[in-house]
């Protein structure tokens, strides 16, 4: 009895029962299709609400744990003293190269041949200071960095990282009416090495 039925349903029945089939499985997939992008939405949106948060929290530590580095009057001629004022430890001190001065195409400039691994908190630590005439050192020439040994401007530039490898740069003026902070910024991101930095270039 049910061959004879399936044989009575004819080609058009055939048909008719495939193309309902074929829209049902369409219907179904359809629904899991809207399913699986709802749930990779979800997931998507989740994921930048973590992000967000966890940029958050790395923004309020940076803050809590900035260094400042300043330069400050040295006690003695041939060294600049600098103080971390910030919040935090500065990583990879460094002194730029000074530019003071330029006659026949030669400069004249300091230099500060040694960085500093790290300064603590409201610590002092003081590095070495040269006088060069273009590439030459000037061995017998003393550099003093004391405000009222100053007879004219130089432009101080300190570079440092806070422990999370934010770089930043302090700008200090120095006169005869003593050291001035110019300015603080945040670098671009750039690697910086956790060794001793090296010798300084312009």
């Amino acid at each position: 009895m049910a061959t004879g039925w399936l044989l009575g349903i004819g080609a058009v029945g055939w048909t008719a029962i495939q193309t309902g089939a074929i829209i049902f499985a369409g219907a179904i997939y359809l629904r899991y299709t809207q399913e699986t992008i709802r749930l990779r939405e979800a997931a998507d949106s989740q994921i930048n609400i973590s992000q967000r948060q966890l940029e958050i929290s790395l923004q309020q530590s940076e803050t809590m744990l900035r260094p400042v580095v300043v330069a400050v009057t040295p006690d003695k001629a041939g060294i600049i003293s600098l103080k971390n004022v910030g919040h935090g430890p500065a990583l990879n001190v460094r002194v730029l190269t000074t530019i003071t001065g330029e006659e026949s195409g030669i400069e004249f400039s300091y230099r500060y041949p040694v960085g500093i691994i790290a300064i603590a908190q409201n610590a002092v630590e003081t590095v070495k200071v040269e006088q060069w005439l273009g590439d030459v050192h000037s061995r017998d020439s003393v550099v003093d960095l004391r405000p009222e040994q100053r007879e004219f401007v130089v432009r101080i530039k300190i570079e440092y990282s806070s422990v999370h490898r934010h770089l930043y740069l302090t700008q200090m003026l120095l006169s005869s009416h003593g050291y001035e902070l110019a300015g603080t910024s945040e670098l671009p991101f750039q690697f910086m090495p956790d060794e001793t930095p090296g010798e300084v270039g312009a």
